[in-house]
């Protein structure tokens, strides 16, 4: 892959359980997406990223890394850095 992925959807959620949810991504020219699960519980700062259950595909690196911009973006600031 030479170029950045296509963002295709972001379906993420921060609620008192912590974050949950699904960004999917299109690698141009190929027309099958992937999955990149978003879970984690307490703060919303706290959150892992990984590669959908059961998808065996190489190179999700770019894929992880996007995710990590867009989630940098959305997610909501932490008490700590409300002060």
């Amino acid at each position: 892959m030479t170029n950045r992925p296509d963002l295709f959807l972001i379906n993420v959620a921060f609620d008192t359980h912590g974050v949950h949810g699904h960004i999917f991504f299109r690698d141009p020219p190929d027309t099958e997406l992937r999955k990149v699960i978003v879970h984690g519980t307490g703060d919303a700062a706290t959150y892992r990223l990984e590669p959908a259950h059961g998808d065996t595909r190489d190179g999700w690196e770019p894929f992880l890394t996007e995710a990590s911009w867009l989630m940098a973006l959305v997610r909501p600031d932490t008490s700590e850095e409300r002060r």
